[in-house]
């Protein structure tokens, strides 16, 4: 049976290496799904939601934006393989979202931007995408807090 060997790569390290049988990440253009045997594929990640799917299971994360690549598929003893490699600026499983830290860190990005009436260019956009990111993380952290 064809699978994937997925590896995620942040600044700091190896977040995921494994076998898998799916997965799903956004794009510039939308949503996307890859499936073993995928064409080979270069594309830049938007921040949102990824999800892995691993025996059955579903492992969904909070990512900050970074780059997917999708190998041309290999014939490893007679079973395919498609090697997949993801690095992200930042990643982080939805059960390990600290929802208040995130929800806070948004409050404050958000009120430094009202704040400053004549922000430069380069603060504005670090503050853009510093709000960003924790809205994306309290999105995802609440979407699967039991």
């Amino acid at each position: 049976m064809p699978k994937i060997n997925l590896k995620i790569i942040t600044p700091e390290k190896l977040v995921y290496e494994g076998v898998v049988s799916e997965f799903y990440a956004f794009t510039q253009t939308g949503k996307i799904g890859v499936l073993p045997m995928h064409v080979p594929l270069v594309t830049v990640l938007k921040p949102g939601e990824m999800i892995i799917k691993k025996d059955g299971v579903d492992l969904p994360m909070a990512v900050s934006g970074g780059i997917l690549e999708v190998r041309p598929s290999l014939n490893i003893s007679g079973e395919f393989v498609t090697p997949v490699v993801i690095l992200v600026d930042h990643l982080e499983f939805a059960q390990d979202i600290d929802l208040e830290k995130s929800k806070a860190a948004y409050e404050r990005a958000k009120k430094a931007m009202e704040e400053k009436s004549n922000l430069l260019d380069v603060d504005f956009a670090r503050l853009q995408a510093k709000i960003e990111k924790e809205l994306n993380r309290v999105k995802i952290g609440s979407k699967y807090r039991k």
